[in-house]
């Protein structure tokens, strides 16, 4: 996270509409974060603890492989829109409010001690992230298409699950032709359900310091820009789900994009092809019939915007390239769908190998720990499900 790179204006961008406070405890809520990496030496003010979320379970229609007992829940509302929305299944080790109540025979206290017995029997969460251009693309996939990932052995949900990890998929809002907000809108709705759920992990059982991100395509650059940009915790706000952190753990990625600053592509992730890409990617990307679509995501009409100074500042604030520095998350990644070839259509574009080895040069620049696999037919030397799996059980 590249402090340097990010104007003060834009990361006090506004996250999704904000949520009323729930409940009147002034404990300290596990999950609330001050900027990463940095010492913050006022005092923080107190984070009201929630009341339990009710919440509807379910037993699942998916492949949950070992594990039993699970229970499922869909569309959980996290935001003001029909699409801040999240589906969660729990392994039975989940210790929820309602299974606390329901081995007492009494309504769960809303104590210290309880709170302490929960976290310690609290789990693991990972959250998938689906694709689709940021213009498509849906949460419930996930559940019986599982993640693309060429080392996996099994399906994700189904391997999480049997090894006592909660899953969760998310949905967020999509840019439509005349998208005037660009890709920072639905990274920051991904951004605002993460913290939701930090603030709200009584309710599911979940440890809010162990948090994962899976992602493909853009899900995968939104896990990234998550991972590297600092952490948008407000701890001034008076909304208590607006002080959790939007930082995971670690990320991993397939199919992604390096960067979201598209006029760096030319130079640092098709270097390789300046000769036959003269005059430049940018032209290339004006003439081909998708190219109008990534104009959709800084929320402008016509490519010669892309040198304004307020789209330049926009563009740094989702480079996840110029953003990854020594003190971010963990990362793995995959572009091995796609051919090594001259990037002439969206989806070669979009999805090229070198991305992946753009992210690999540049977290070995920073001194990142970073996993990352690049080539058609190439498989990673761990699973995606292995990777956060060890992240998040360190």
């Amino acid at each position: 996270m590249n402090a340097r790179r990010i104007l003060s204006a834009m990361t006090g961008l506004a996250l999704v509409g904000g949520l009323a406070a729930c409940g009147s405890s002034t404990e300290s809520q596990p999950g609330s974060a001050r900027t990463a990496g940095t010492a913050d030496s006022r005092a923080a003010a107190p984070t009201p603890r929630p009341a339990p979320l009710d919440i509807s379970f379910t037993d699942p229609s998916f492949d949950t492989g070992t594990a039993s007992g699970v229970r499922f829940a869909t569309d959980i509302s996290c935001g003001a829109d029909r699409l801040n929305a999240f589906d969660i299944a729990l392994p039975a080790s989940a210790r929820t409010p309602a299974t606390a109540s329901a081995s007492t025979s009494t309504p769960a206290p809303a104590s210290a001690a309880a709170s302490a017995a929960a976290a310690a029997s609290a789990v693991p969460l990972v959250i998938h992230l689906h694709g689709g251009g940021f213009i498509n693309g849906d949460k419930s996939t996930f559940w019986t298409n599982g993640f693309d990932d060429p080392a996996a052995t099994g399906s994700a949900p189904a391997q999480l699950l049997s090894a006592g990890t909660a899953v969760a998929s998310m949905n967020y809002r999509l840019l439509g032709a005349e998208d005037d907000k660009g890709v920072i809108k639905p990274m920051t709705d991904v951004a605002r359900c993460l913290q939701y759920i930090r603030y709200h992990a009584d309710s599911f059982g979940i440890d809010p310091n162990r948090i994962a991100l899976l992602g493909n395509s853009a899900g995968a650059g939104t896990a990234l820009w998550l991972g590297f940009h600092d952490d948008l915790a407000d701890q001034d706000s008076t909304d208590p789900v607006a002080r959790m952190s939007t930082r995971p753990q670690a990320v991993a990625v397939n199919q992604t994009q390096a960067t979201y600053d598209i006029v760096r592509w030319g130079d640092d992730v098709f270097a390789d092809y300046a000769d036959q890409l003269k005059p430049g990617l940018m032209k290339l990307i004006e003439a081909v019939p998708e190219g109008r679509r990534m104009l959709a995501f800084y929320g402008i009409k016509q490519f010669g915007d892309v040198t304004r100074p307020d789209i330049v500042t926009y563009r740094h604030n989702v480079d996840m390239l110029g953003l990854m520095d020594a003190s971010d998350v963990p990362f793995w990644a995959a572009n091995t769908s796609t051919p090594e070839a001259l990037p002439l259509g969206a989806d070669v574009m979009f999805h090229h190998p070198w991305h992946a080895r753009a992210l690999s040069e540049r977290a070995e620049q920073v001194g990142l720990d970073a996993t990352a696999t690049w080539g058609e037919g190439r498989i990673p030397p761990i699973s995606a499900v292995d990777y956060v799996l060890r992240a998040l059980n360190r």
